[in-house]
């Protein structure tokens, strides 16, 4: 009875979710233009105004293009329904609904693999982006992701068990993923030539989309403000690795992207503050890809960004009208991560199971043993606390950054290849069967130092992440698959140092940067760990 009531709050909670995110665009949780007309006006300025005008279309070509993402995917997922058979456990009828909303079975943690359940994040920020894109504010638009996850998840998938993990990543994407997006392609829809339009279209293509519908509003008529300051570099180099405990090392190639705005008005300029801000602060991209002997070794992708928060600023200008101060902002973050190294064995990486048989014969794989399976974290931080501290003047600015976030992650299991060599795993959990990773609740840690000095530019960072196994939700839990269903624990430290100098009279830097990362990992009375450092020399040029 308890089980049907929370399942009925949750349908109900998904539906106010979507009736929410159909208001209208404005600053906050309501259209800041509608609550603004004085209350004997309301009628008439809403037949008549542009305001209202612009406002309505706007929001009804919002629920447009939602309708086209949603009715694409959804057309790909039925067209391609052979893909997803091992998925389906319900029929289109009352009594397989009624299973499927109202009973034990779901929803579940599903048992897809790796690379299908990471890129949900990706559908995430595409539905925030387009609310984020025709108006919307942050809190707003992540409402949009919130209920087209859920009508997703409840309708288009309807054969399918609703699936805790994707109502995560997908909602939660929206602001750690489409929000650092939506800021990066802000500022170069604000600049001319066709470049930047580029940028702004592989940024975010919704809103390089809404913005040449508008185009009478100018290029950056849906976009966000004038960042007050950003650093975008990319570089290119030769890498130098050694891993332990195999004792193995090699040379490569790395590259990397590394995009971060600060949209706090008036930072580093000669203005002194203490203010609330309910907008976004700051937003970052980080990817990078290494590559070896054998091709593509590992790539990692981390985004964030910090939504509102308070933030102060003691500035006066010095000889030559140069700001010379200190500051700081405390606020609300959420992140998004995925690392990924190249998979070893051919069923590590992905790709649908073997056709026939009943869902759960299909679904749950043996594994040839040993396993090996490669290393692979993905989490999503909807909840998050970032503090930063800073002094700039002529020629230095300094900041420090701490950060705390907790997590629901996807972690390969470092410890499960070593437990599979003498241990039976016909018990284990569905996805640590078949594809080598469990589902885990944890935290992430992290602290950053910049400093810039005339052509100078030196970074130092660590994060450390820590992960425990959720335990019964497997999708095959009720049927009594999952008998050895014991905890999971996992950590991973990472440290890296940059530094990097500006040639005189150009945008182009020379440097290197040094990586340390461990890795730890635990299950019953099995242990393994895992450091591997790398050493780049690079070269590269920021914009």
């Amino acid at each position: 009875m308890i089980m049907i009531m929370m399942k009925r709050k949750f349908l109900a909670l998904a539906v106010a979710a979507v009736l929410v995110a159909g208001l209208g665009p404005g600053s906050g949780w309501v259209p800041a233009a509608r609550a603004e007309i004085p209350p004997a006006a309301r009628v008439e300025t809403k037949i008549f105004t542009p305001v209202n005008r612009a406002i309505a279309l706007q929001t009804r070509r919002t629920y447009l293009e939602l309708a086209c993402l949603i009715g694409g995917v959804t057309t790909y997922y039925w067209l391609s329904y052979g893909k997803f058979q091992e998925d389906w456990q319900f029929s289109l009828s009352w009594q397989g609904q009624r299973r499927r909303l109202f009973s034990a079975e779901s929803p579940k943690l599903d048992s897809n693999n790796f690379d299908t359940n990471w890129t949900h994040a990706l559908a995430g920020a595409g539905y925030y982006s387009i609310a984020r894109t025709n108006g919307y504010s942050s809190g707003s638009s992540l409402l949009f992701s919130i209920g087209s996850s859920a009508f997703w998840e409840i309708f288009s998938e309807h054969r399918e068990v609703i699936a805790i993990n994707d109502m995560i990543f997908t909602s939660f994407s929206g602001p750690a993923v489409g929000e650092p997006l939506y800021q990066m392609s802000s500022y170069f829809s604000r600049r001319p030539g066709t470049w930047n339009r580029l940028g702004e279209l592989l940024c975010n293509p919704f809103l390089a989309l809404n913005n040449w519908i508008d185009g009478k509003g100018g290029t950056g008529k849906n976009s966000g403000p004038e960042p007050s300051w950003h650093a975008f570099r990319i570089f290119a180099g030769a890498k130098q690795a050694a891993s332990t405990p195999e004792a193995a090392g090699h040379t490569g190639f790395k590259t990397s992207l590394d995009m971060e705005t600060n949209t706090l008005p008036g930072y580093r300029g000669d203005e002194s503050f203490s203010l609330s801000l309910p907008g976004t602060l700051s937003g970052r991209i980080y990817f990078d890809m290494s590559f070896g002997p054998a091709g593509w070794e590992e790539w990692n992708l981390r985004t964030g960004a910090v939504h509102f928060g308070h933030a102060w600023q003691s500035s006066r200008a010095e000889a030559g009208d140069t700001p010379k101060g200190s500051g700081g902002s405390i606020g609300f973050a959420t992140a998004f991560e995925v690392y990924r190294k190249r998979q070893s064995a051919w069923y590590a990486g992905g790709g649908s199971s073997s056709s026939g048989g009943s869902s759960h014969s299909i679904a749950r794989i043996e594994r040839p043993t040993p396993t090996e399976f490669s290393d692979k974290i993905s989490a999503i931080s909807p909840l998050g606390a970032v503090l930063t501290l800073s002094r700039f003047g002529p020629r230095l600015h300094a900041r420090w950054t701490a950060e705390v976030y907790g997590d629901f992650a996807m972690v390969n299991a470092l410890a499960y290849n070593r437990f599979t060599a003498g241990h039976d795993t016909s018990g284990v959990k569905t996805t640590l069967l078949n594809w080598g990773y469990y589902y885990a609740a944890g935290m992430t840690m992290g602290s950053d130092i910049l400093l810039d000095w005339r052509r100078w530019h030196l970074r130092g960072s660590f994060r450390y992440q820590w992960y425990d196994s959720i335990q019964g939700l497997d999708r095959f839990q009720f049927l009594g698959l999952v008998t050895d269903d014991f905890r999971i624990h996992d950590s991973r430290l990472l440290g890296r140092l940059e530094l990097t100098y500006r040639i005189p009279g150009s945008p182009i830097e020379v440097g290197f940067d040094a990586e340390t990362i461990g890795r730890r990992g635990s299950l019953l009375d099995l242990h393994a760990q895992r450091r591997e450092s790398r050493m780049t020399w690079k070269t590269g040029f920021i914009f």
